[in-house]
């Protein structure tokens, strides 16, 4: 016989909402007849609880979960709530502004939120307000909170702020336009904020200018991939993927404004809202179309994943969908009170919390097991809103652990530092190679990026040919190359051809070094290959 954890959905005997989260020995009590009349084991999408309704007049805020499970969530009355695990209201602050923004949950428990009034405030777990500092404009970004406790946020007077644990600034970074969207940290520590300058900037923990991607329409909130890879929509109606160097990997039209900020799932597949397009977009993680699902409303919400895949998100429609994986088909969709522009929370358990405009913040039955074991399942990354994509690279390979994992399949391993510089798909890139592109090493001419060897038409040699001669060793320094699209399918299956520079892998009478040089001229001259 089976013991399994359940939560009760009614129950006449007891009202109590402690019986909520009530342990049930499902099996023997079914079993045995030993459940009172009326009672129903809940099930995905079932209200869990609502808060008492018009609670802050509007939660845009999107919740944030403590450890020991109280949520947090702001409201345009100015106030910070503080809710217990069963909904009950345990605190509020009054922040002075507006709060729109979600809040974010230090290691200590210090609940961190900014508000319209320009204020960060940092508030303790009790309700005790500790400390505020006041940025120059409105505050609609959500905090991040690095490692070492400082904490990042935007404001609408074009600034990045990093304020230290004790309330005191560390830097401010003018990134050129308003910072409404949230900050992301990356696992070296560089810190992601678009703005409306139509640009996703990348600033070092000290503050200095990493670098900026430029894009077409005002930048949100970005999210961090496997490997370290940033993912940003755009005004412009893309996502963009980006490498951490700042180049573009790719970018997608989902066909309306990106004002959400993509989920990224255990497979590597992304999940985006389309505003105008009332549409959840998933792609694949090089960007290839999967599916669709319309939502019936705008798509601010940004979507969370539960930990078997299901994906949660919100629309003006006033609906929550949970909505599969793979298909693209709804499993479950929860009507409520108000247009949802909150991102869902997915708790421990399972449960996914999210409020709408009309007051109310709403816990619903999810799927136990917590979120997906993804780098960034939700909104904030993890249900405590930090963003931060821890990632290490424990064997110094200039690989980050995550990107080893996922395509431990091609050979790679966390722990081996000599797996950088195989070319397992024999196309002239190693795996450090691939894994500064964006490419995958286990796929020769990865469609990513096109063909990987480093021809481009007009060009001598190839990049990092510093004596103009052209060898296999030259073609593995930069892997991202343009090429006539009709000429490619005339060159010869480059991991045959260019496997070994001294060798006639393919068996053409010629080495490959010789082919190499023969490919490079015709595409030069567009011409075919001999």
């Amino acid at each position: 016989m089976s013991i399994a954890t359940a939560r009760i959905r009614s129950c006449e005997l007891d009202s109590d909402p402690g019986w909520l989260n009530v342990l049930v020995v499902v099996g023997l009590a079914l079993g045995l007849g030993l459940l009172p009349p009326g009672t129903a084991l809940a099930a995905p999408g079932d209200l869990v609880w609502p808060s008492p309704p018009g609670v802050g007049g509007n939660v845009g805020s999107s919740p944030a979960l403590a450890s020991d499970g109280t949520v947090y969530v702001g409201g345009v009355d100015g106030k910070l709530r503080a809710f217990s695990a069963v909904g009950a209201e345990l605190w509020s602050h009054d922040t002075g502004g507006i709060v729109g923004s979600s809040p974010s949950v230090g290691p200590d428990g210090t609940v961190y939120v900014g508000s319209y009034d320009g204020g960060l405030d940092a508030v303790s777990p009790a309700g005790e307000w500790l400390w505020s500092y006041t940025t120059g404009g409105s505050i609609y970004s959500s905090p991040a909170i690095a490692p070492d406790g400082t904490i990042y946020v935007g404001s609408s007077d074009g600034n990045l702020y990093a304020v230290q644990p004790d309330g005191l600034l560390a830097w401010a970074y003018a990134a050129g336009g308003e910072i409404g969207g949230s900050p992301a940290v990356g696992p070296d520590g560089t810190v992601y904020a678009g703005s409306a300058d139509n640009s996703l900037h990348a600033v070092n923990p000290d503050g200095s200018a990493k670098w900026t991607f430029a894009t077409g329409g005002g930048v949100g909130t970005p999210a961090v991939g496997i490997g370290g890879r940033i993912y940003a929509g755009s005004f412009d109606q893309k996502l963009y993927a980006i490498n951490m160097n700042g180049t573009e990997q790719w970018s997608y039209d989902t066909g309306g404004r990106v004002a959400s900020a993509p989920a990224v799932g255990a497979d590597g597949s992304l999940y985006v809202g389309s505003y105008a397009a009332n549409t959840l977009v998933s792609l694949d993680i090089g960007g290839n179309f999967r599916w669709s699902y319309a939502t019936g409303g705008n798509v601010y919400s940004s979507p969370a994943i539960g930990a078997d895949g299901t994906v949660y998100v919100g629309s003006s429609g006033g609906a929550v969908h949970a909505v599969d994986p793979a298909t693209g088909s709804a499993r479950w969709t929860q009507p409520v009170n108000g247009a949802v522009v909150a991102s869902p929370a997915v708790g421990p358990d399972g449960t996914v919390y999210v409020g709408s405009v009309a007051g109310t913040v709403y816990a619903l039955e999810g799927v136990p097991g917590g979120p997906a074991a993804s780098v960034w399942p939700m909104f904030g990354q993890n249900a405590l809103r930090e963003r931060v994509m821890n990632d290490t690279d424990a064997d110094s390979d200039g690989i980050f652990d995550s990107w080893e994992v996922f395509y431990s399949q091609f050979g790679l391993n966390p722990n081996d530092p000599n797996d950088a510089s195989v070319d397992r798909d024999f196309d002239l890139a190693s795996n450090l190679a691939e894994y500064l592109a964006g490419t995958s090493p286990g796929t020769p001419n990865d469609p990513n990026t096109g063909s990987e060897l480093v021809i481009v038409p007009g060009d001598v040699a190839p990049l990092g040919a510093p004596n103009g001669q052209l060898d296999v060793a030259d073609a593995v320094v930069s892997v991202r190359i343009v090429t006539d699209p009709g000429l490619t399918s005339t060159l010869p299956p480059l991991g045959q051809v260019l496997s070994d520079a001294g060798a006639d892998a393919n068996r053409d009478g010629r080495h490959g070094v010789d082919d190499l040089l023969l490919i490079q001229q015709a595409v030069v001259n567009e011409t075919p290959v001999p």
